[in-house]
């Protein structure tokens, strides 16, 4: 299957809309097979060496030339309202690939983190009311580690008034402000990770995004970490009455 980020949305929508408004459970899973966190997947993924694996596939051949790269993702089907999402992963490394973590509500409140395989020592941040597309609320930010060579500690803490996301020394807080705390509550939301080849894709100006096409004719595109987003845990903290 192709994604991209219409169609990871969609994904994420129909996951959330088919779970219960069970309460927050806290859990923290190394994925070494005494799993406490369950997903939803799509594509290739798969729990691997004590890493839960997402790859890009090389797929159909793109109608501009070259190739369309399949990608993948891991819906948590444990929902929460409000919480601390703490994960240690590796991104992608190859340009034109996307690798993201991010959350997102029924009511399509959306808070977005996502690495470029081209730009590996950079961040990206955003967030989105009611599926409102409005993307003033992007950030960049320098973590001076690349990101696609070694393991790294993300957090992402979601509060009604308050978004926080941490890593390498570096924390960032968002004060929505767009909508009143009592319009921006949002019934329940859940985790997602997702990569995915951004090279290819339709969307104006999501290719130039990216970095560009995928060179799939590079004979080290299968290096190990070039096409995989890998995590090695993830912990799910509740706040409880928020």
């Amino acid at each position: 299957m192709h994604f991209n980020i219409k169609m990871i949305a969609l994904l994420a929508l129909v996951s959330i809309n088919s779970l219960s408004e069970a309460a927050c459970r806290e859990a923290v899973d190394h994925f070494d097979g005494r799993s406490t966190i369950r997903f939803e997947t799509e594509g290739d993924v798969r729990r691997q060496n004590g890493y839960l694996v997402l790859r890009v596939v090389k797929g159909d051949r793109h109608p501009a030339g070259g190739f369309i790269g399949d990608g993948a993702s891991a819906t948590m089907t444990q929902p929460i309202q409000y919480g601390r999402i703490t994960a240690r992963l590796r991104t992608a490394g190859t340009r034109g690939i996307v690798s993201a973590m991010f959350t997102m509500a029924n009511d399509k409140d959306e808070v977005d983190l996502e690495w470029l395989g081209g730009s590996p020592k950079k961040l990206l941040s955003n967030f989105f009311y009611k599926g409102d597309l409005i993307y003033t609320n992007s950030r960049e930010h320098n973590i001076n580690v690349d990101s696609s060579k070694q393991f790294v500690n993300y957090t992402l803490d979601w509060k009604p008034d308050q978004i926080r996301h941490m890593t390498v020394g570096l924390e960032h807080i968002d004060t929505p402000v767009v909508l009143p705390k009592s319009s921006s509550r949002c019934t329940h939301l859940v985790m997602l990770s997702s990569v995915w080849d951004g090279g290819d894709s339709d969307e104006d100006g999501t290719s130039e995004w990216a970095g560009g096409r995928v060179n799939w004719e590079d004979r080290r595109i299968n290096d190990d970490g070039r096409l995989d987003m890998k995590i090695d845990f993830l912990e799910i903290g509740c706040y409880p009455g928020l």
